[in-house]
């Protein structure tokens, strides 16, 4: 019996192809199976058919036709993780990297009659860490902390007086610089917003015959400034600032009833970056808009916007 037992082993070891280059670790025992017999290691040394000696000293008979691939063990087909892993340098790897899954065995020799080799290498689950934000990346991140406001609008040198054919100063609150800073690792990107032009539409039309044309919009460098109360609004502007002269007035009848017209100030900023890595760029940032209305009248003896009769249109 003894010299059976070893032919079987030697047979099953060239049947299945398996080779180990080590020794299996503790705990991973290979179970035996009806018709190829027991693996290394294991947990029942079974047969390889022909007579089975008995406690008792009888023999029983196994049949050569004996189909049958259940294994001895209930659990012996389930592939199961080593109880520790090999060494790095361990064949079992199959040049595999450790780091990134485990070797597992399994107690069945045969899968449909077809040998199988007891271990494999099987690739972690979870996905793999994703690669570190870019600086343009972070960027963008600083970007959306930004505290970017809507333009706060201003005019004059009275906002309540604006007429016709008399200079009108615009200006919205100077709101400085902004920053935000983000950050991955060892590097950090902060963007700077800084209000570089306002846009402004001033809602009358181009002429009192063309009602349905809207005036061009005017745009003035930097958030515009307070002229003062005591600006001369019949001389021209100084270079640089930024004022608009109404030509038509805002009577009812051209307004829908309100007796204004309606005045957005778009306020459009530059934002900057700078990386610690060395790194800079800009990115376009949408504009920020704001809106009010402004009645717009004549100067005669009093000024008037409701239709009278007065110089202007």
């Amino acid at each position: 019996m003894p010299v059976v037992l070893v032919l079987v082993l030697l047979l099953l070891g060239v049947a299945s192809g398996s080779v180990f280059a080590d020794p299996p670790p503790p705990g991973a025992t290979v179970g035996c199976d009806s018709k190829l017999g027991c693996g290394v290691g294991a947990y029942d040394q079974g047969n390889a058919g022909g007579a089975v000696v008995k406690t008792d000293n009888t023999t029983d008979s196994v049949s050569d036709t004996d189909t049958s691939d259940a294994p001895a063990d209930p659990g012996a087909c389930t592939w199961k993780a080593l109880p520790s892993q090999p060494a790095a340098g361990s064949a079992l790897w199959a040049g595999n990297d450790p780091d990134a899954g485990t070797i597992e065995y399994t107690n069945c020799l045969t899968v449909a009659g077809v040998p199988q080799a007891p271990y494999r290498y099987v690739a972690n689950g979870a996905p793999a860490a994703p690669p570190p934000p870019t600086p343009e990346e972070l960027a963008q991140q600083a970007y959306q902390q930004l505290p970017i406001p809507v333009p706060t609008m201003n005019f004059g040198p009275d906002s309540s007086r604006v007429a016709v054919k008399y200079w009108l100063y615009m200006w919205v609150t100077d709101p400085g610089t902004a920053t935000a800073t983000a950050a991955a690792g060892a590097v950090s990107v902060t963007a700077v917003a800084r209000l570089s032009s306002v846009t402004w539409t001033m809602g009358e039309p181009v002429s009192p015959d063309a009602l349905s044309s809207a005036a061009a919009p005017i745009t003035c460098q930097g958030p515009g400034s307070d002229p003062g109360p005591s600006v001369d609004t019949t001389v021209d502007p100084a270079p640089g600032a930024c004022a608009y002269m109404y030509k038509v007035r805002s009577t009812p009848e051209r307004t829908g009833g309100s007796g204004t017209w309606p005045v957005t100030a778009t306020a459009n900023w530059t934002i900057t970056w700078a990386a610690n890595t060395g790194q800079a760029g800009t990115l376009t940032a949408p504009p920020k808009v704001s809106t009010t209305r402004v009645r717009v009248g004549a100067w005669s003896t009093v000024l008037v916007a409701d239709g009278a009769s007065g110089p202007g249109g």
